[in-house]
C-alpha cells in the first residue's frame, strides 16, 4: 500500500504489480461513445463479428484473451506496445478469434463498439496494429539508397551505437520503442545537428558499414516514422492509472456512463478530450489527488455548520468568541478554500507548477468512481448553468432553489456531491484568467 499526504490530503492506495491484472477494469464505463472509432473502424468490427457469430460465448473468449495476453506483457513489466500486439495475435489465433493479422482491425473495432475497451485503450492497439504491420510487410520489400560519408562523426560511436540498437530490436524481451527513443537520445548526445534528415544519413551510413543489417535499418525508419515513439499515452501509463486509480473510490462502480462530459474536447484542434487530457498529463498519485479535492469540497458543503473561533488568551476557560457563518458565507468559504487547495497542489512538488483547472478535477473524480453519472447528468442538464445572462452565483442558487425548494444554499445527502459539482462548474464557466487559482497568489484569506 502507498500513502500520500499533501494539503492535508491523505492517498491511500493499493499497487498490484505482482497481482494480476482483472481485467473488468478495461470495460469502458467512462465514456458514453466513441470519438475514435471511424466509418472504416465499424465497418471492420461488424464484418469481423459475422464472420464469427458462431463462437460461443464470444466477448469471454475475448476477455480471455485479453487477460491472458496481459499476463504475458506483465512479467516484462514494460507493457510494449509491439509486443502486446504479437501476443494478441497468437493468442486470438489460438482462441479462434482471428485467421490473420489483418483480422487484429476487426477484432478491436468489435471490443470498443462493445464496450470492452474504452477509447483510449482502442487508440493505442490500433496505432500498434498499424506500426507491427508495417515492419512485417516493409521487411520483405527492397531498398535502395546511396553510400554516404559522415567524416564528422566518430566511427566508433556510431558502430557502439548502431550494434546496441540492432540487439535490442532483435530481443523479444526488450520493447523497441523504448529502446528507439534512448538510441535516438544518444545519437541527439553526441550530434549537433539531429535533424530527422541527418539521423537518415547515420542510418544509412550504419548500414552501408555494416554495424546493422537490412532489417534492423528498415525497422528504424519505419518506427521513427510511424510516430509512435512520441504517443502521448503509452500502453505502460494507461494500465498503471487505470489499475491504481479507475473506480477505486467507489464501493459500486457503474457499469455503464450516461453523459458526455469527459468526451467533450480539452483540446479541439488536437482532438483531447477531457479524459485523454487526465491521462496524457497526470499519473496515478495526481489523479487521486486530485479526485479527493472533490471530496474535501463535498464535505464542506455537507458541513452542518462552520465557523471563527477568536482565543484571546492561551489559557484554559477564557472567553472564546465564535462566529457562525451563514450558509452564504459558508459557500464562499468553500469556493476559496477550493482555490487555495488547487494552489497549494500546483505549487507542490507532485504537481510542479501543472495549470490545474476546474474541469481536471472533476474528470478526475469520475474516472475513480467519487462522481456518478447520475449527478454529473443533474448539474449538466442544469439549464441556468448554461445560460449567459445569468451570473455564476445565480445559477448556483438557482440550482440550490431546485433541490431543496429553498435559498438556504444546503444541500442535505445526497446532494452535498452535486452540490460541489455546482460549485466546480460555476466557477470555471466564463473564468478570466485573473480569476483563476493559480500557485503564485495568496488563497490563505478565505472570507
Amino acid at each position: 500500500m502507498k500513502v500520500l499526504k499533501i494539503i492535508g490530503i491523505t492517498v491511500f492506495f493499493f499497487l498490484s504489480k505482482a497481482d494480476a491484472i482483472d481485467t473488468k477494469i478495461l470495460h469502458n464505463n467512462k465514456e458514453s461513445y466513441s470519438r475514435k472509432l471511424t466509418n472504416k473502424d465499424i465497418f471492420n468490427g461488424n464484418q469481423w463479428l459475422a464472420e464469427r457469430e458462431e463462437i460461443p460465448v464470444l466477448e469471454e473468449n475475448i476477455i480471455t484473451t485479453l487477460k491472458e495476453t496481459l499476463e504475458i506483457e506483465q512479467t516484462h513489466k514494460d507493457y510494449c506496445e509491439l509486443r502486446f500486439i504479437k501476443n494478441l495475435k497468437i493468442i486470438s489465433e489460438r482462441n479462434g478469434l482471428i485467421k490473420n493479422f489483418k483480422d487484429l482491425d476487426g477484432l478491436i473495432a468489435y471490443m470498443r463498439k462493445s464496450h470492452l475497451i474504452d477509447d483510449i485503450f482502442f487508440s493505442i492497439l490500433k496505432k500498434s496494429i498499424l506500426l507491427s504491420l508495417e515492419i512485417d510487410v516493409k521487411s520483405q520489400t527492397p531498398y535502395r539508397f546511396k553510400n554516404n560519408q559522415l567524416s564528422d562523426f566518430p566511427v566508433a560511436d556510431l558502430e557502439n551505437i548502431y550494434g546496441k540498437i540492432q540487439e535490442s530490436l532483435n530481443d523479444e524481451s526488450k520493447c523497441s520503442i523504448d529502446a528507439y527513443k534512448h538510441f535516438e537520445n544518444e545519437l541527439a548526445l553526441r550530434n549537433k545537428n539531429g535533424s530527422d534528415k541527418r539521423i537518415l544519413q547515420m542510418n544509412i551510413f550504419a548500414l552501408t558499414k555494416g554495424f546493422i543489417d537490412l532489417k534492423t535499418f528498415k525497422k528504424l525508419i519505419i518506427i521513427k516514422n510511424s510516430g509512435l515513439r512520441n504517443m502521448p499515452i503509452r500502453l505502460k501509463k494507461y494500465i498503471q492509472i487505470i489499475s491504481d486509480v479507475k473506480d477505486k473510490l467507489s464501493l459500486k462502480p457503474e457499469t455503464k456512463t450516461s453523459h458526455s462530459f469527459v468526451m467533450k474536447y480539452e483540446s479541439r484542434r488536437n482532438q483531447i478530450t477531457h479524459r485523454d487530457h487526465l491521462y496524457q498529463n497526470y499519473n496515478s498519485t495526481q489523479i487521486l489527488i486530485l479526485s479527493q479535492i472533490v471530496e474535501k469540497t463535498s464535505r464542506r458543503i455537507n458541513a452542518n455548520s462552520a465557523s471563527l473561533n477568536w482565543n484571546f488568551t492561551d489559557q484554559e476557560g477564557e472567553e472564546i468568541e465564535i462566529y457562525v457563518f451563514s450558509p452564504m458565507e459558508q459557500y464562499r468559504a468553500a469556493i476559496k478554500m477550493l482555490k487555495r487547495d488547487m494552489a497549494e497542489i500546483m505549487r507542490s512538488e507532485a504537481f510542479q507548477n501543472q495549470n490545474v483547472e476546474y474541469e481536471h478535477l472533476i474528470t478526475a473524480a469520475f474516472e475513480t468512481g467519487f462522481i456518478k453519472s447520475e449527478e454529473l447528468d443533474y448539474v449538466l442538464k442544469f439549464e441556468d448553468f448554461w445560460n449567459p445572462k445569468n451570473s455564476r452565483w445565480k445559477a448556483y442558487i438557482n440550482m440550490a432553489i431546485s433541490l431543496t425548494g429553498s435559498a438556504t444554499f444546503y444541500l442535505p445527502p445526497p446532494w452535498n456531491t452535486v452540490g460541489a459539482l455546482g460549485l466546480l462548474l460555476s466557477q470555471a464557466r466564463n473564468l478570466t484568467r485573473g480569476k483563476k487559482p493559480i500557485p503564485e497568489d495568496n488563497w490563505n484569506v478565505i472570507i
